[in-house]
Parts: structure tokens; C-alpha cells; sequence
């Protein structure tokens, strides 16, 4: 997306709105906006590239319901490290549960404090904790989820 001579141009973008028109989004598509800190897409997304949100500052995610699969390898850094940013995912209907992917990765994620979840997503979200199997099962819980006193 943009080459080494353009430092100065990627640390200025704090915002990218990527509309209805795009279906994809590819593997490391914004890695290294150091300072972006707010992604919106709009429907029409089908497809995102693995670390597609590596080493940015964004902190809440939401998936579209148009984007067909997901996993958390998108939300990871391309290097491993941890994200350090990102508290909340919200979770469009697009992808049935079973296609989400392991959305724990909780070493990776440190700061993660909720996910939210539409109605037809397949999951169901209560305080910002995944179920599927119309709650029988749990599913996810975020790293930084104050868990003093929890009861399943």
C-alpha cells in the first residue's frame, strides 16, 4: 500500500473508511499505520487478509455482516507480538460460528475486554463473553475481562 519513502504520509492517518464497492481486503493491508486508530468498512466487505489490522492502534473492531469468514489470525500482528490496542470485537452475521475460528489467542490480546455479537451471528453475547449453541457452549473470553467474581 505505500512504500518506506512514505513514513511521514502513513504515521499522519488516524481513520480509513473502505466503502460498500470493496469485497476484499488484503493479508497486511494496513500494516504499519502506527497511528490508525479507527477502521470503518462498510457492508460489502466478503474477504479480509490474515494481519490485515498488524501494528495499529486501532482498539474497536467491528466485523461486517457481509465478510463471509473470519479468524483471529486477521487481528494478530504479522510478527506475533501482541496487540496491545485492541479492546472489543464485534462480530457481524456474515461467517456461521463454526467458520469464526479460535478468537481466543488471549496471549496475543492482552487488552481485549469484550466481544459483541449480532443476533444472527450464531453466538450469543452476555457481558461481553461469547456462547454458541444458543448459549450451551462457551466460547470466548477476553484476556482483560474483569473476572473477580463469574459465574458461568
Amino acid at each position: 500500500m505505500f512504500s518506506a519513502a512514505d513514513a511521514a504520509t502513513k504515521a499522519k492517518i488516524k481513520k480509513i473508511v473502505v466503502p460498500e464497492t470493496i469485497k476484499i481486503i488484503g493479508q497486511k493491508c494496513f500494516e504499519g499505520l502506527t497511528n490508525l486508530e479507527t477502521l470503518e468498512m462498510a457492508e460489502g466487505v466478503e474477504t479480509i487478509g490474515d494481519y490485515f489490522i498488524s501494528k495499529t492502534k486501532i482498539s474497536e473492531l467491528t466485523i461486517p455482516n457481509s465478510v463471509k469468514r473470519f479468524s483471529s489470525y486477521k487481528l494478530l500482528n504479522s510478527d506475533w507480538s501482541t496487540n496491545n490496542y485492541l479492546t472489543k470485537i464485534n462480530i457481524g452475521s456474515g461467517a456461521p460460528a463454526s467458520d469464526i475460528g479460535p478468537l481466543g489467542y488471549p496471549y496475543y490480546l492482552p487488552n481485549l475486554k469484550s466481544y459483541g455479537a449480532t443476533p444472527d451471528s450464531g453466538f450469543i453475547e452476555v457481558d461481553g463473553i461469547l456462547y454458541t449453541d444458543e448459549g450451551k457452549t462457551l466460547y470466548a473470553v477476553p484476556k482483560a475481562k474483569d473476572l473477580t467474581d463469574w459465574e458461568v
